[in-house]
C-alpha cells in the first residue's frame, strides 16, 4: 500500500493543485470582486421610540462579487447597510453592521467596518428660531434682496445630548451668479459651535419655502452692524468683548440715504445684571427705504467676564491624621496670611473660615515640629486662587492627652 501511494508522489500532487485551480478559474470565470464607487449610508432599525442615536454613523465601504456584465446595471441602491439596535437600553453599545443585496445575482464578498460603537441616548425636542444665511453673489448687475419666509421657528427632535448645542435652524442657500428671484424649499440644518453639522437631528417641518428677490441694482454699500446693548453687568463684571456674525451687511437704497451710514445697529440688547456670557439672533434695524441682501438677523455674543482682585486673609490651619493619644498643644503662628486672587463679588465676601491651610500629621509624634506648607496646602473656594503665602512653615507642638 505504501509503494502505491509513494509511487510517483510528486506527479500526484501537480495533478490535484492543477484540479483545485481549474475548479476555482471554473468557479470564478466571469467575475470579479470589486469596492463599490459610493459608500453606504448606515440606516437604523429597531430604535426604541424614547430613545435617539446621539453618536454619528460611519459610511460603510463595500465589496462586491458580481459577473462583469452585471457589473454595469449595479448601483448603490441596490445595497442596503444597515444596524439593528432592537432591545437596546440607554449607553453604550458594540453592534454589528450587517449589508444586504437586493440584486440575486451579485454577491456581498466584504464590507468595512463590521462592528461599531453607538450611543443611545433619552429622545428629546425643542423649539428653535429659523435663520436663512445666505452665501455667494447673483448675477453682475443684481442684487439678492430681502429673505421671505413664513416658518420662523420649527420643532427640532434628536438625542438630549445633541439637542443642547442646537440654537437656530439653518437654512443655506448659496448663489451662483443668478439674475432671477429664488422660490423654492429648502432643508434644514444644524450647526455647532465650530461649524461642523449636528446629525441624526430631525426637523418638523423637515424643509421650509424661502423667497429670495432677485432684484436689479440700485446704490448700495457694506456697513458695519453694532450691537445695540443696552444696561450694564453686575457689579463685579464687565463686557470683555461682543462678536457679531455675519460682521457686515450689504444695503442698498438712495444714495444721498446710505453714503453717511457706516454700521447698522441690532435691535436692543439687554445685559443689566447678567453675569455670564450672552447670546442672541437679533434682528437689524434697518432705516425706511433701505433693504438688506440676505437676512435681517444677525447672530450676537456678548462675553462677561469677572473683575479679578486681590486679597490678604488669614487663613486658619486644620489638621489630619492626628495621632489618637495626642493633642496640638501649640501652633506658631496661629493663622497665616495669604493672598488670594479671584472675581470681585466672590473675593470680598471671603472670610478667614473660607481659607484654609491643611496639615498632615501621620506619623508625628509627642514634641516640636517644623512643617513646611505651599500653595497646595491652601484650600481655597471655586474660583479663588493663591498667591502669596506669608510663611513656608509653621512650627506645631504635640503632647499627650
Amino acid at each position: 500500500m505504501f509503494r502505491f501511494v509513494s509511487r510517483n508522489f510528486i506527479a500526484k500532487i501537480i495533478v490535484i493543485l492543477l484540479a483545485v485551480g481549474l475548479w476555482f478559474f471554473v468557479a470564478n470565470e466571469g467575475y470579479k470582486i470589486e469596492k463599490l464607487p459610493e459608500k453606504l449610508p448606515l440606516k437604523i432599525l429597531g430604535l426604541e421610540k424614547n430613545l435617539a442615536l446621539a453618536s454619528d454613523l460611519p459610511e460603510i465601504e463595500v465589496e462586491v462579487r458580481a459577473s462583469i456584465t452585471s457589473w454595469k446595471n449595479i448601483t448603490a441602491v441596490d445595497f442596503k447597510a444597515y444596524i439593528d439596535l432592537t432591545d437596546l437600553e440607554e449607553g453604550e453599545h458594540q453592534v454589528n453592521v450587517n449589508v444586504v443585496s437586493s440584486h440575486s445575482l451579485v454577491q456581498v464578498a466584504d464590507w468595512r467596518p463590521k462592528t461599531i460603537l453607538i450611543e443611545l441616548s433619552p429622545l428629546s425636542e425643542k423649539i428653535v428660531p429659523v435663520v436663512v444665511q445666505v452665501s455667494g453673489s447673483a448675477g453682475e448687475g443684481f442684487n439678492a434682496g430681502e429673505i421671505e419666509s413664513e416658518v420662523k421657528e420649527v420643532k427640532v427632535v434628536g438625542a438630549e445630548s445633541k439637542l443642547k448645542f442646537v440654537s437656530s435652524a439653518l437654512v443655506k442657500i448659496e448663489l451662483h451668479g443668478e439674475m432671477a428671484s429664488i422660490k423654492q424649499k429648502f432643508p434644514l440644518q444644524a450647526y455647532d459651535e465650530k461649524g461642523k453639522e449636528i446629525q441624526g437631528l430631525s426637523f418638523l417641518p423637515s424643509e421650509i419655502e424661502v423667497s429670495l428677490p432677485i432684484e436689479k441694482s440700485t446704490n448700495s454699500k457694506t456697513l458695519g452692524i453694532k450691537a445695540n446693548l443696552s444696561g450694564n453687568p453686575a457689579p463685579g463684571f464687565w463686557v470683555q468683548e461682543v462678536l457679531v456674525d455675519p460682521a457686515t451687511v450689504t444695503v442698498q437704497g438712495a444714495k444721498e440715504q446710505i453714503s453717511p451710514l457706516e454700521f447698522l445697529n441690532t435691535e436692543r440688547i439687554d445685559i443689566q445684571g447678567v453675569k455670564s456670557d450672552v447670546e442672541k439672533i437679533v434682528t437689524l434695524s434697518v432705516p425706511k427705504d433701505l433693504t438688506v441682501s440676505g437676512s435681517k438677523q444677525v447672530n450676537v455674543k456678548v462675553k462677561i467676564s469677572s473683575f479679578e482682585v486681590t486679597r490678604v486673609i488669614a487663613a486658619n490651619i486644620v489638621f489630619s491624621n492626628l495621632g489618637d493619644n495626642l493633642k496640638v498643644e501649640s501652633i506658631s503662628p496661629a493663622t497665616v496670611q495669604v493672598g488670594v486672587r479671584g472675581a470681585a463679588q466672590t473675593v470680598n465676601a471671603l472670610s478667614s473660615g473660607s481659607i484654609k491651610i491643611e496639615v498632615d500629621l501621620k506619623g508625628k509624634k509627642e514634641g516640636a515640629h517644623q512643617i513646611s506648607i505651599s500653595r497646595n496646602s491652601v484650600k481655597t473656594p471655586e474660583g479663588v486662587s493663591v498667591e502669596s503665602l506669608a510663611v513656608d512653615k509653621i512650627k506645631i507642638t504635640l503632647s499627650e492627652i
